[in-house]
Formats: structure tokens, C-alpha cells, sequence
């Protein structure tokens, strides 16, 4: 397993919650959301069920996918 970190972060491409693995696995956009004041937020998952991420919650999920290659089970 590979936790999400702030240095992975930019070449994850799919994510996995570490608690609910039932949730399936989720596509991640580092940045993908701007906020206000400048920021940003990453996103996991596509279209209208998209959802934010923060980097306070990457302990909480595992990196499945790194763009351009799988990781072996």
C-alpha cells in the first residue's frame, strides 16, 4: 500500500480510501478545483459526483494508480 502524500500527490491518478475500500477507487486531479483567495483543491472522482480533497485527508487514502502505470497487487 501506498498512502497519498504531498510529494506522490502530482503523479497520482487514482485513489482508494484505506478505511471504506468499498467505495471502489476514484480518480484524483491534483489542483483540480481553484478556490477563493488564490488556492486550490484536489479533486477525487468525475463529473457531477466529484468531490474535494484536501491534503489533511491524503493519510486516508492510498494511491492505486500513478499516471502512466499501475501498481502491482
Amino acid at each position: 500500500m501506498i498512502t497519498l502524500t504531498k510529494e506522490n500527490a502530482e503523479d497520482a491518478a487514482a485513489v482508494r480510501n484505506i478505511d471504506h475500500p468499498e467505495w471502489g477507487t476514484w480518480g484524483f486531479r491534483r489542483r483540480g478545483q481553484p478556490l477563493l483567495g488564490g488556492g486550490y483543491a484536489d479533486i477525487i472522482g468525475n463529473g457531477g459526483g466529484s468531490k474535494l480533497l484536501f491534503s489533511n485527508e491524503y493519510p486516508h487514502w492510498e494511491v492505486v494508480k500513478f499516471k502512466g502505470k499501475d501498481i502491482p497487487a
